[in-house]
């Protein structure tokens, strides 16, 4: 056996396992939901076992209601910044577009940095 027939064969294990585990976690999720706080971390025993459910809480901001807020801040005389954080960013797409002499007043505030590695094997 190759090392990419290897690959194949233990990445096809990996995600089935993967989904064995995801099923049983469904299960069990079924049997203590009613244990379960909807948001935030529970402990608790379930088969002799000790369980924790952690349930994430994710919050989203309208950005533009958000600046929206910040005007009416701004204009009463405060500093929404005492409120509302701020993140500068520029779209890559954007940056890659730009004429020479824009890129290089922005290059000073731009790093690249290399992401994780990732191998993927296609047929």
């Amino acid at each position: 056996m190759t090392l990419i027939e290897k690959r194949h064969a233990a990445v096809a294990a990996l995600k089935e396992a993967q989904a064995q585990v995801e099923n049983i976690d469904d299960l069990i999720y079924r049997e203590v939901k009613d244990r379960v706080k909807q948001i935030g971390s529970t402990t608790l025993e379930f088969e002799n076992a000790t369980v924790v459910v952690t349930i994430p809480k994710t919050v989203k901001w309208d950005q533009p209601i958000l600046r929206s807020i910040a005007d009416k801040i701004k204009g009463s005389g405060d500093d929404p910044e005492q409120y509302i954080e701020f993140k500068l960013n520029v779209k890559e797409a954007s940056f890659k577009a730009w004429p020479e002499a824009i890129k290089t007043i922005f290059q000073p505030a731009r790093t690249v940095t290399p992401g994780k590695r990732r191998i993927e094997v296609k047929a």
